[in-house]
């Protein structure tokens, strides 16, 4: 009998052992570190200040506070879509939507770590740096985050360049997209971000061509653009190139749809080597800011499941051996 025993409690400690040894594995694949790399041809850019946003589930479904937003996201199979994406969802989130999960500054290699980061996809901004008299300005990214991702991802940060005595202009257009003009409201407000404060605000209509410049900017400060208050019926979308913000209001009804396969987390530049990392989601729906929970954090729901797996398990092994035992009392 104390044989059988002692074998049934070595059985049972061994299960334990490597059903533990599977949670520990299991719960260490769920939390993932980044580094962002802001790094020039000129060398590394220190104490540039960048913040990483939960913006969308796995799938490219906009949730969270970002949620509320009538933005289009568009084919996220295309790279210009994807960069007018993260430029519009960080012009946002500098107006003050949403918190950033993480805030870090970037250290004497460039380098800003972020960790314990679960399933998602991020939005990845910074603030400016200088090195000698040259102004380096990241651009937004969008990273994508799986229980299969690697443990620890490394992304390079994509800039412009400007001359810190260089006074800037941007020109702010508007563009109707899938409508027709009796839709269209007389006019649309757009507000001009300075970092993260409106620095002024206009109207766009018909009587000044749905344009307007501004001039005599400051090269020190980082400059977005957001529509105040998206007309109603339209999603919205920001795009920056060069010094031009195209503005555009997208029509959308029920029907439309939006097939996603892949995709990649980098925007064209001339400034530095392209760096890609790859999103793989399903087909998605354009999103209009129907309201959704926010991404589970699956590196921590996950733990007391395990837990009381294994703590029942842990019984019903306790109850078999047992009623082994009693079994071979009453045959001896």
């Amino acid at each position: 009998m104390k044989h059988h025993f002692s074998k049934s409690l070595i059985v049972i400690f061994s299960i334990i052992c490597l059903l533990c040894s599977s949670v520990v594995s299991f719960a260490k694949s769920q939390a993932h570190s980044l580094k962002i790399k802001f790094i020039t041809d000129a060398g590394p850019v220190e104490g540039a200040n960048f913040k990483l946003y939960q913006v969308m589930s796995t799938d490219g479904t906009l949730y969270g506070d970002f949620a509320d937003l009538q933005v289009e996201v568009g084919d996220l199979t295309d790279s210009e879509n994807l960069s007018s994406l993260a430029s519009t969802l960080a012009s946002y989130a500098a107006g003050g939507t949403g918190e950033p999960i993480a805030e870090k500054k970037s250290d004497a290699l460039g380098h800003a770590d972020f960790s314990n980061l679960t399933s998602g996809i991020y939005l990845v901004t910074g603030s400016s740096g200088k090195i000698g008299n040259t102004i380096y300005i990241p651009k937004p990214a969008l990273l994508r985050i799986t229980e299969l991702s690697d443990e620890s991802i490394d992304v390079n940060v994509k800039y412009t360049m400007l001359s810190d005595i260089q006074k800037v202009s941007y020109t702010v257009k508007k563009v109707w997209e899938n409508d027709e003009s009796t839709a269209r409201p007389d006019s649309v407000t757009v507000q001009l971000l300075q970092d993260s404060e409106v620095y002024d605000e206009v109207t766009l209509s018909s009587s000044n061509d749905w344009t307007h410049k501004w001039d005599d900017l400051s090269a020190d400060h980082k400059w977005n653009v957001v529509e105040k208050d998206i007309p109603t019926g339209y999603t919205v979308m920001v795009a920056l190139d060069e010094n031009i913000f195209t503005v555009t209001n997208h029509w959308t009804t029920s029907s439309e749809t939006t097939e996603t396969t892949d995709i990649t987390t980098t925007e064209p530049s001339t400034t530095t080597e392209p760096s890609t990392t790859t999103i793989t989601p399903p087909p998605t729906t354009t999103i209009t800011g129907s309201k959704t929970d926010k991404l589970p954090q699956t590196g921590q729901l996950w733990y007391p499941v395990c837990i009381l797996f294994i703590s029942g398990l842990l019984l019903f092994l306790i109850g078999f051996v047992s009623k082994r035992l009693s079994d071979d009392n009453e045959k001896e």
